[in-house]
C-alpha cells in the first residue's frame, strides 16, 4: 500500500489562477497563501510572466524564496528578482522565429533576461504592434527596444521568442516547430479570449515549468513527489503531470483538466483560496493514486 505523502511545495500559475478574473490576487486567496507559508510549507509562483509583470503577486502574498518565471525559462528571487538559473534559447532558433513572424507582418518579440546594455523586449520596428501588445507594455510600463533586424541579430540572454496576432495568423509558425523545420524548441500558444489573440512563445528545447520546479526542490532539497501544482492552461500541462499533485482551475481550458488529479472550483469563486484551505486542514497529505 502506497505511504501517504506531505507537500512541501506548491506552484502556483498567476494568470487565471492565483489571480482572480480581474488579474489580481483576492484578500482570501492572499490569507490562503499566508497561512500555507506559515505552516512551513513553500510556496512558489511558476509563470510565463516575468518577474517585473508578477510583483504584483509577490507583494500581495508577501512571497520569498526562489520563483519560476517565463514558463520555466528563469528563476528568480521573488522577493528581489535576483537570477538564479535561466535557459537561453539558441541564435539560430531566435533568427528563424523572427523570420517567419515578420514575413507574415506580425512583430517578433526577444525577451532578454539581465543582457547587459539591451532593453528587456526588442520588438521589430518594421510592423504594426497590436493594441493588445501595446497596452501589455504600458500597463507593465515594460523596458521596450524597437529593432528593425531582429532575424539578423545575435543573441546571448534570450530566454523567449514570439508574437501576439490573431489565432489564424500563428498557425503556419506552430505548425513549422512542431515538423522541427526551426531546430529543436519547446513551444505553446495561448489564447486569450478577452482580446481575441493568440500568444506564440517559443523556448530553449527543455524548457518548462516543470523544469523550474524540479530546480527550486534542488535548491531547497525537497522530494519533486512532494510538490503540488495549480495551473489553468497549456504551459501548464508539464507541472501538473509530473508534480506529486497536478490540480486544474475550474475556469482552465481542456487539456490541463485531462492532466490534472483534481479540478477545482474557478477563479471566480476563489477555488485556489479553497483548494490551500483544504490542504491546511488536512496537513497537506497527497492520497495514494
Amino acid at each position: 500500500m502506497e505511504t501517504v505523502r506531505k507537500i512541501r511545495l506548491i506552484a502556483l500559475d498567476l494568470d487565471g489562477t492565483l489571480f482572480g478574473p480581474a488579474g489580481r490576487v483576492t484578500p482570501r486567496t492572499a490569507e490562503a497563501v499566508r497561512r500555507v507559508r506559515e505552516s512551513g510549507v513553500a510556496v512558489c509562483i511558476a509563470t510565463g510572466r516575468t518577474w517585473f509583470e508578477s510583483t504584483h503577486a509577490v507583494e500581495a502574498c508577501e512571497l520569498d524564496g526562489p520563483g519560476v518565471f517565463v514558463s520555466g525559462a528563469v528563476v528568480r528571487e521573488m522577493k528581489t528578482g535576483t537570477p538564479l538559473a535561466r535557459t537561453t534559447v539558441p541564435d539560430a532558433l531566435v533568427q528563424g522565429v523572427c523570420e517567419r513572424v515578420e514575413a507574415l507582418g506580425l512583430p517578433a518579440m526577444v525577451l532578454h533576461d539581465d543582457a547587459p546594455g539591451q532593453a528587456e523586449f526588442a520588438v521589430s520596428a518594421n510592423v504594426v504592434l497590436p493594441d493588445v501588445l501595446k497596452q501589455w507594455f504600458e500597463v507593465h510600463k515594460s523596458d521596450v527596444e524597437f529593432i528593425p533586424d531582429l532575424a539578423r541579430r545575435s543573441w546571448t540572454h534570450a530566454v523567449r521568442v514570439g508574437t501576439v496576432a490573431v489565432p489564424e495568423a500563428v498557425e503556419s509558425i506552430g505548425a513549422a516547430l512542431d515538423r522541427g523545420e526551426l531546430g529543436e524548441a519547446s513551444h505553446h500558444c495561448i489564447h486569450v479570449p478577452s482580446y481575441g489573440v493568440n500568444v506564440l512563445e517559443v523556448f530553449h528545447a527543455s524548457v518548462n515549468k516543470w523544469m523550474g520546479i524540479l530546480e527550486i526542490c534542488r535548491r531547497l532539497n525537497i522530494d519533486p513527489a512532494q510538490t503540488a501544482a495549480v495551473g489553468d492552461d497549456v504551459n501548464d500541462l508539464a507541472m501538473l503531470g509530473h508534480a506529486g499533485l497536478g490540480v486544474a482551475m475550474g475556469n482552465a481550458t481542456p487539456r490541463p483538466k485531462q492532466v490534472a488529479k483534481r479540478v477545482l472550483d474557478t477563479n471566480a469563486r476563489d477555488g485556489l483560496a479553497a483548494f490551500l484551505e483544504e490542504l491546511l486542514e488536512t496537513d497537506f497529505s497527497i492520497p495514494p493514486a
